[in-house]
């Protein structure tokens, strides 16, 4: 037995055939590309519902020497540590379906970006900016030692709301080897206003 046919299956498959072979590759074309984006956040993850942490990095391409340096390090950490317990993608700006997911979603940002949620939707997130990034993956270790403290945090029950208040104190720099007063300057995070 036959699949039944979509309602308007031969409905469309009539337009199409009217369109000449230029146009109707275009729409094809621009059908596909609209099938297969991202729509949503969620989409950038593959097995959302094991983790406990959700990272997107977003940069502007790998072959930049500090945002290859910072995907190695997350995609390192990721698979030998969190393992499927933390979620990891990476979004260059060349990959324009994802990067508009995440500019939509988002709003602007510049790269490299760094965005932790607790949820595959992100809908509450914190958003660590480049300046940031870059001084921790040039001091040895400090970048691992960020996102496994963080994460180790929210598998033993802390909040982001918890997380983005404790970013701001000296102890929680002081765990990494650093001092608040040196990275103040360079901490700009974003906490979204459904965790504020």
């Amino acid at each position: 037995m036959k699949p039944k046919k979509m309602e308007y299956q031969s409905e469309l498959e009539e337009i199409l055939d009217s369109l000449d072979t230029k146009d109707r590759q275009k729409i094809v074309d621009r059908v596909v590309e609209y099938m297969t984006r991202p729509q949503i956040v969620e989409d950038l993850w593959e097995k959302p519902d094991l983790a406990f942490t959700n990272w997107i990095l977003i940069i502007s391409g790998i072959n930049q020497n500090d945002e290859s340096s910072i995907a190695k390090v997350l995609f390192f950490w990721k698979g030998v540590f969190a393992n499927n317990s933390a979620q990891v993608s990476c979004v260059q700006s060349s990959d324009r379906r994802a990067f508009k997911c995440c500019l939509s979603h988002f709003g602007n940002f510049s790269c490299p970006t760094l965005i932790l949620g607790d949820s595959p939707t992100m809908d509450n997130y914190i958003q660590i900016e480049s300046e940031l990034l870059v001084r921790l993956i040039k001091e040895d270790g400090s970048f691992q030692r960020f996102h496994t403290t963080i994460h180790s945090s929210i598998e033993n029950g802390k909040t982001l709301k918890d997380i983005a208040k404790e970013l701001k104190t000296e102890k929680w720099w002081s765990r990494l080897k650093m001092a608040y007063g040196e990275v103040k300057d360079l901490l700009s995070f974003k906490v979204s206003t459904n965790i504020d």
